[in-house]
């Protein structure tokens, strides 16, 4: 029994519009999800938050992502699973000369600087001779192109060149606010060492009051024996010297 590429191609089609299907519904989700978010996040800033709806919040936006990457990911699958189905499929209607090996309907995607043109060669190559009208052997490759196709192709660039620029102003962003709470931190900890430094100073002072008290009277000890020593030898001179004149 021989396979019909038609009919692999009929399910991959409608497998791969399922799954877009599904992921624009999840994202129309999303989208709610995000403002009842914005609304618990309006209530914490008012000082009327609530941990419950806060907790409740996190998990739909939680399991909301994780939703979206699982379709993202099958869309991505499908249709590549598709677009390589379709392009296989030019042999059996009989078209010559393809460009391209089938391999590279997947593989150019993922080829930096080939898949900003590569895929787009491709699902040229895909409608041209896929048309009805188009003579499989010779002169396809002249046939037009729908101006649909094209806008397709350009969006799609745009919204890439668009993620990778919000990404990178993101992790800059977030890289500033980092970098800022580090040095907020730092002051903070430099005015706690500034108010430190008196009460330390404070403290020491009564002891080096008393360490130079202590060592002031140490250093006077000497003259005071001194002066003890001399009083008492003039009483006893006087006391000798009072009997002689008697």
């Amino acid at each position: 029994m021989q396979d019909d590429p038609s009919g692999d191609l009929g399910r991959a089609a409608k497998l791969a519009a399922a799954v877009l299907l599904g992921v624009v519904a999840v994202d129309v989700l999303a989208v709610l999800f995000d403002l009842l978010e914005r609304g618990v996040l309006n209530d914490a800033a008012a000082g009327h938050m609530n941990a419950s709806a806060a907790s409740a919040s996190d998990s739909r936006q939680r399991s909301m992502g994780i939703a979206q990457l699982i379709l993202v990911i099958a869309a991505a699958v499908t249709f590549l699973h598709w677009f390589r189905i379709a392009y296989a499929n030019l042999a059996s209607l009989g078209v010559r000369d393809l460009r391209y090996r089938p391999g590279w309907s997947v593989g150019a995607w993922f080829v930096p600087i080939l898949n900003v043109f590569r895929p787009k060669q491709i699902a040229n190559d895909i409608w041209r001779a896929s048309d009805p009208a188009a003579e499989p052997r010779q002169g396809w490759r002249e046939r037009p192109v729908a101006p649909l196709l094209h806008w397709w192709w350009a969006i799609w660039l745009l919204s890439s060149i668009v993620e990778r620029l919000g990404s990178r102003v993101g992790g800059r962003r977030f890289g500033r606010e980092r970098a800022a709470g580090g040095k907020r931190g730092r002051h903070r900890g430099a005015g706690t060492a500034r108010h430190r430094r008196p009460l330390g100073n404070h403290r020491r002072a009564p002891h080096d009051r008393t360490a130079t008290g202590s060592a002031r009277g140490r250093s006077d000890q000497p003259a005071a024996s001194s002066s003890r020593s001399d009083a008492a030898r003039g009483a006893w001179a006087r006391m000798k010297a009072t009997p002689a004149r008697q």
